[in-house]
């Protein structure tokens, strides 16, 4: 369940708790609190924890109201709000820091983007500033890259997946993140070779979808045999989480946008078009778009169209165009139409070198279920980042670096597009966290 919808909860609880005060001129609050913090544990967790360090108990409505006060501190940062950052500071202890320290701060720069008023402002600073090394390649850039491949699922690896998925979903940060051939071919190495936890695997996918929107990344993925990948992974779409499926079917559409992406599907069209049958079926709306899209592309090639009409597609597409809706009848005929060599191949065309820029987009799912979670002494967000601002001094860039107070010491889309809508929770993940 992504944040917005655990609010909604939480939200609901409170709203019950005094709709059964008035009535009955009190309510358990401490059974409002259990449940609230079911529903959205991390809202209440270091409020809770605070607490406890208390010699007497806190009342449950002084946890309720600060954790709720908190949330609303940290919900919307405006542009003045944010202190400059010192980045040679930053990128210096996301090379030498503690492994939870640099997943802090790593958190604390992504929460930046996600919780400010002016997004895309903020990731044009990070570009400027050269957040992940990739204008200017030296031992930080290596740094970088092998955070992203370590020998097993680790924390800061899916911090920086997180961070990366987060720049990826504006224009600006397309433009920086595919400056650097290197990076992509890590980022496909990772999810094609490597052992991941979901999330890690799912803001990879989602990395690289956004990426596809630039015509050279998808020559470089077409290149690494991301559609034959795709094809095989999705496979399995009966129990792959959506958002992994949304990503997944948005990414495979873009690819055979283009023409060499289609001839990849040439040799496994079988299970190409089984795959595409079958999610035309899915439960999940999303999806059919660029399932679609999809379809009608691979179509255009005239290997397909042959092999399709032997395993009696047209039935299928009658089907689906019986028991769909008005929007997904639409798309069918579309596809009908290409299917019995009746359109015209409305694929992009690869002679056009117009990268197509979709609208901006920033999921919740970046932020959900994250593991990292401040403990008490340790700065956390805007509080960690103020101590790398442009002109700090040594004792907060040294507090910085430990992670800890220094108080203490320590229609049928015939172009690439990326999807819009968040979608559901990610399955637990079993991270390495040192």
């Amino acid at each position: 369940m992504e944040p917005g919808r655990r609010l909604t909860g939480v939200t609901s609880q409170l709203t019950s708790a005094l709709e059964v005060s008035v009535r009955q001129g009190g309510v358990d609050l401490e059974a409002t609190l259990d449940a609230c913090c079911q529903i959205f544990p991390q809202l209440f967790s270091r409020t809770i924890q605070q607490h406890a360090t208390d010699k007497q108990k806190s009342p449950p409505e002084s946890i309720l109201r600060q954790s709720v006060e908190r949330h609303q501190a940290d919900s919307v940062l405006p542009a003045a709000g944010r202190a400059p950052l010192d980045f040679a500071a930053v990128k210096h202890h996301l090379q030498t820091a503690s492994h939870r320290a640099k997943a802090l701060l790593l958190q604390a720069l992504r929460r930046r983007v996600t919780r400010s008023s002016s997004r895309a402002d903020v990731v044009e600073t990070y570009v400027a500033g050269d957040l992940a090394g990739l204008q200017r390649v030296d031992e930080y850039t290596r740094h970088v890259l092998s955070a992203l491949t370590p020998p097993e699922p680790h924390v800061v690896q899916q911090s920086w997946a997180r961070l990366l998925n987060c720049l990826a979903s504006f224009c600006s940060g397309r433009t920086y993140l595919c400056m650097y051939q290197p990076l992509m071919d890590t980022l496909l190495k990772v999810l094609q070779y490597q052992k991941l936890d979901a999330v890690t695997l799912d803001m990879v996918l989602a990395t690289l979808q956004k990426l596809s929107l630039r015509r050279p990344a998808q020559t470089r993925m077409i290149e690494w045999g991301m559609v034959e990948w795709l094809v095989g992974f999705l496979q399995d779409h009966a129990v792959i989480p959506a958002y992994t499926l949304e990503y997944g079917c948005a990414l495979l559409m873009n690819l055979c946008l283009r023409t060499a992406g289609r001839q990849k599907c040439v040799p496994h069209v079988n299970s190409v078009l089984k795959l595409l049958t079958d999610l035309l079926g899915s439960n999940n709306a999303q999806v059919l778009p660029y399932v679609n899209g999809t379809l009608y592309s691979i179509l255009g090639q005239p290997e397909v169209r042959a092999r399709a009409t032997k395993l009696g597609l047209g039935q299928v597409l009658e089907y689906f165009m019986e028991k769909g809706s008005t929007d997904l009848r639409r798309q069918l005929e579309y596809i009908m139409r290409q299917y019995r060599g009746e359109g015209v191949d409305g694929a992009a065309s690869d002679e056009d070198d117009d990268d197509i820029e979709d609208t901006e987009f920033l999921e919740e799912d970046i932020d959900a279920d994250d593991p990292v979670v401040a403990e008490i002494g340790e700065h956390e967000g805007e509080e960690l980042l103020a101590t790398l601002r442009a002109g700090s001094d040594g004792a907060g860039r040294t507090a910085a670096r430990r992670g800890l107070s220094p108080r203490q010491g320590g229609a049928v889309p015939g172009r690439p597009v990326s999807p819009r809508l968040p979608s559901t929770a990610h399955s637990d993940s079993v991270l390495v966290v040192a």
